[in-house]
């Protein structure tokens, strides 16, 4: 295994998850689009107004004789169908997210495998386990890789070895052309695919949830913090009776523009992290040209 090929690997899912999310998209706007339409026939119509756009019945059927036996009934309208949709697509990129996430944290633990495997002085004695240092020639990439699955307290673990490796990894962090913190965008991403796999993208405490992620981000000193880093962070949940759901929908950037604009919440976080797997991939690469060099003079 090379870094080439772990990297490669990890952009192809990326780019995999993120055509998904585009088809998601285009189907939600044709369904949005076909309410739209029965709209502007209920409005020309107005003995169908209050008709229901939709009835649906739920069914099971008894183990006994087969028999088909209704359970459930309701009628929605236009206005619930809409929400319906939304609710939906929200629910889908949710899962995407958690999806992206998890692809993420795949390739930062193969890359640390590969470090590993490439250069046993990068791994600190504990990665190792019980096995001697003359052992070590014999072992193979897939031992690495389960080494790996051994670590504790992942992806963080990983991420503070890098740092240390390669203090460029944290400059970058903290300063970088996107103008972001990283380290919260880290925390946040990986705390939201936790409460999307284990509570349907619904946090029970939203205070104490931003609390959590501003303290580990480093940014939570003695119940001081940054308003923006809150109001980020709030960024990501709904409003009203759905404050507490997360929300990675599109928001429309300016509703007087000639044309529609929305900011991509979801492609905002994805493409957050392709940009740091990216640098990490590039600032490994350079310093193995930095070190072949340096053997060769």
């Amino acid at each position: 295994m090379n870094l080439e090929t772990i990297a490669k690997k990890y952009f192809e899912k990326s780019s995999e998850i993120e055509i998904t999310q585009m088809i998601v998209k285009g189907a939600s706007k044709e369904e949005f689009d076909e309410l739209r339409r029965q709209e502007d026939i209920a409005k020309n119509s107005p003995e169908l107004k209050f008709l229901p756009s939709a009835l649906y019945v739920t069914t099971y059927r008894k183990l006994v004789n087969g028999q088909l036996m209704p359970y459930g009934s309701s009628q929605h309208n236009v206005e619930d169908l809409k929400l319906n949709i939304l609710l939906r697509k929200n629910k889908q990129f949710c899962w995407l997210l958690a999806e992206t996430y998890e692809a993420f944290e795949d390739f930062l633990e193969e890359v640390y495998a590969y470090l590993g495997f490439t250069n046993n002085e990068t791994w600190p004695m504990s990665d190792f386990g019980e096995i001697t240092l003359l052992e070590l020639p014999s072992k193979d990439f897939e031992w690495y890789q389960s080494r790996v699955e051994h670590k504790k307290n992942k992806p963080s673990s990983i991420l503070t070895r890098l740092r240390l490796l390669y203090p460029e990894l944290s400059k970058i962090e903290a300063k970088n052309a996107l103008g972001i913190n990283a380290k919260i965008y880290l925390t946040l991403i990986e705390k939201l695919r936790h409460i999307i796999v284990h509570n349907h993208g619904i946090v029970t405490d939203k205070t104490r949830f931003i609390e959590k992620v501003m303290k580990d981000s480093a940014l939570f000193n003695n119940g001081k913090y940054d308003v923006a880093h809150k109001e980020f962070i709030e960024s990501h949940f709904g409003t009203g009776k759905y404050e507490n759901l997360i929300l990675l929908l599109e928001i429309k950037i300016n509703s007087d523009a000639p044309i529609n604009s929305y900011h991509d919440v979801f492609n905002e976080l994805s493409g957050f992290l392709l940009a740091y797997a990216a640098y990490i991939y590039e600032i490994i690469k350079n310093h193995e040209i930095a070190q072949n060099q340096q053997l060769t003079k």
